[in-house]
């Protein structure tokens, strides 16, 4: 199982050394990784986590407050044994959690050597990084690249759901205004929600139905909403795309594939071992987009959302999921396993 630990000064050591170890000799040659630095850096406020598989150290990643209202993206490092295994993207996205905490903060920036590899540039471009400037620095070409906080940006919440409660409750409000459909209007109340078990402020704030949230932002808007949490009735099998909806307006640029990838991995990490994507009847075009990818290629299908798993079901009628009928995908992580639906 895959954790994180907050590094503390007594950790210097151990991240100068895995550094030292992790990057090629074009970074060393741009920055110094020895332990006086680190050292400095610890001092300055720059905070580092430490990742473990299974109780072996996998690598690391830092970032520091370097203005009232930006986050510096410093170090990400993946020991030499353990590179092109995905655990970069997984140190990536807990570093993107992390620093999605601070308050005030409207932008993520970070430096890339020019000359390094166009695999790394795409991959900061991917988490919506955008390249503002170049500069030299001792010698080397430098890319300054940018991140616009709650900018037409996926952003992922862990455990801290009520810091975001106004932004929710607007998206409710204007996701019950502009639907016709009754069941929608129920789920998306904000009158009394207290006492309306079925609402998704309920669901969130008292049935604590929810393990993550993956929210897109346009500017300080929620534009769509999809959450994940533990099936009912089976322990071993995590209920993605929960109250998965966005508005009418933003639909035509918005991917179906919102939250998926973010919601998968989750499960992947938290042992579960089966995915089920549920749909209601209105928004059952999109569980049918997604049928009529997997028979035209599933190759592409499996590549679209990174999930490893031949094991991927569209279920042929509904059933019947938190006492409501829906439509289902049914994603195997342990092929072994069997999920029996009531």
């Amino acid at each position: 199982m895959i954790i994180f630990r907050k590094a503390d000064y007594i950790d210097v050591a151990t991240l100068s050394n895995l550094y030292e170890r992790s990057f090629d000799d074009i970074s060393k040659s741009h920055q110094n990784f020895d332990i006086k630095t680190i050292q400095d850096e610890y001092h300055k406020g720059y905070i580092s986590y430490l990742m473990y598989d299974n109780q072996e150290l996998i690598g690391a990643h830092s970032f520091v407050q370097s203005k009232p209202d930006t986050v510096y993206v410093s170090h990400i490092a993946v020991l030499p044994e353990f590179q092109r295994k995905g655990y970069a993207r997984k140190l990536f996205e807990h570093r993107e959690l992390e620093m999605s905490k601070f308050d005030g903060i409207k932008y993520q920036e970070s430096h890339i050597l020019f000359d390094t590899t166009q695999g790394i540039k795409n991959f900061y471009e991917s988490y919506g990084y955008k390249s503002v400037k170049t500069f030299d620095l001792g010698g080397s070409k430098i890319v300054e690249s940018r991140k616009t906080l709650k900018s037409n940006g996926m952003l992922t919440v862990k455990d801290n759901f009520k810091d975001y409660h106004d932004d929710i409750y607007k998206f409710c409000l204007l996701a019950e205004y502009e639907t016709t459909n009754k069941e929608l209007k129920k789920n998306m109340s904000v009158m009394y929600w207290k006492n309306r078990p079925e609402s998704l402020l309920y669901q969130l704030y008292k049935a604590r139905s929810f393990e993550l949230l993956s929210l897109r932002y346009d500017g300080d808007k929620i534009i769509s909403f999809s959450g994940c949490g533990k099936l009912d009735f089976d322990n071993n099998t995590l209920l993605i795309c929960r109250r998965l909806y966005c508005l009418k307006e933003y639909r035509k640029q918005w991917k179906n594939s919102d939250g998926f990838v973010e919601q998968y991995n989750w499960a992947v990490d938290n042992n579960y071992k089966v995915v089920l994507a549920t749909f209601n009847d209105y928004n059952v075009n999109i569980f049918e987009k997604f049928r009529a990818r997997k028979t035209k290629n599933e190759t592409i299908f499996r590549a679209l959302f990174h999930v490893k798993s031949d094991n991927i079901y569209f279920y042929p009628k509904q059933v019947k999921i938190c006492e409501t009928m829906q439509w289902v995908i049914i994603i195997y992580i342990d092929d072994t396993y069997f999920l029996r639906f009531k």
